[in-house]
């Protein structure tokens, strides 16, 4: 539920838009309501609708639910870490992904939050029937649904991180039987997946950010590319996301936030742009290379071999190394 305690509603006027833009609206108001996850309303409350420009060119339809959610309570059900998560596939040799089509979709709003999720366009007024993006709850209530559903008893084969959703196991037979308790399961819940989406039966397979085998992680090429050729940064938020997307490999870069300190400054609030000095450029580039170069694929444990930890510390952070000495090396 969205629990709003005692706020008035919260209204919003329609905003601007070019016909082309207005037009995919429209489209996609049409479509949502011939689906039934949308109708028609009356309320005092309403939320504007905004169209994010994706890579292909396309719009994603998107409501600004900024004022319901800073007026509604916050959900703690937690999201899995995802170093936990990743590490939890140790030791196994089959992987399959699924993905629910439009995951959020598919859940059913409760009737008492319709009216708080109105939205407001030069259609009308409308309040979804099912659950929108954009809703401050939404990631937690979802993880908390397919967990109970599908993870809360399967955890030594199944695991979800929202709708991303991953099968795995050490022989072929037993994955293949994981497999269908789990379509059986989301079949009996109504759910639905995404044929275009899943990957089924592999060795080695792509999974929050990071491509995983029986043998260890490294990030995504992909992922890395796309670092890779971002320009250097002119603004404090060119320069924090850039850092956010380093730190969300610094397993893989030793030293990530040694290297990472000259940037720090502008990844605060309110940061005050004073130009791109050396000491910012050398630490953009070195973990641009050792994002690139260094010895990015982190081995799964051995617990038959011995381990030796390596630490460091100075004034901008602190980091420490695991490694295992085996036969073929250190790892």
């Amino acid at each position: 539920m969205i629990k709003t305690g005692l706020n008035l509603p919260v209204h919003s006027r329609v905003y601007r838009t070019d016909p082309i833009k207005q037009q995919h609206i429209s489209t996609t108001i049409d479509d949502m309501l011939k689906s039934g996850q949308i109708q028609k309303t009356y309320s005092s409350w309403s939320s504007p609708v905004i169209l994010v420009r994706k890579k292909e060119g396309t719009y994603r339809f998107v409501i600004a639910y900024r004022q319901l959610n800073n007026i509604t309570e916050r959900d703690s059900y937690p999201l899995p870490p995802i170093e936990e998560t990743l590490n939890r596939l140790n030791g196994n040799t089959y992987f399959s992904k699924l993905d629910l089509k439009t995951g959020y979709h598919q859940i059913p709003i409760h009737s008492s939050d319709k009216e708080k999720i109105t939205f407001v366009t030069y259609n009308g007024i409308f309040h979804f029937n099912v659950m929108p993006q954009g809703l401050k709850n939404a990631p937690s209530s979802f993880q908390r649904i397919m967990y109970e559903l599908l993870v809360n008893t399967r955890w030594d084969f199944c695991l979800v991180y929202i709708d991303d959703v991953i099968v795995f196991f050490q022989t072929f037979d037993q994955h293949v039987a994981h497999l269908n308790e789990i379509f059986s399961v989301l079949y009996n819940a109504n759910l639905q997946l995404n044929p275009q989406k899943y990957s089924l039966l592999k060795d080695e397979i792509n999974y929050l950010g990071h491509t995983i085998n029986q043998q260890g992680i490294r990030p995504l090429q992909d992922n890395v590319e796309s670092i890779i050729k971002l320009p250097t940064p002119t603004t404090p938020k060119q320069v924090h996301s850039f850092v956010q997307a380093a730190n969300y490999y610094r397993d893989h870069i030793e030293n990530c936030s040694k290297i990472a300190a000259p940037l720090y400054p502008y990844t605060k609030k309110n940061a005050i742009w004073k130009g791109w000095t050396p000491q910012m450029e050398n630490a953009y580039n070195e973990l641009k290379r050792r994002l690139t170069t260094s010895p990015v694929f982190l081995n799964f444990p051995d617990d038959k071999s011995p381990l030796v930890l390596s630490t460091d510390a100075s004034g901008y952070g602190m980091g420490g190394v695991l490694r295992q000495i085996t036969p073929e090396g250190s790892k």
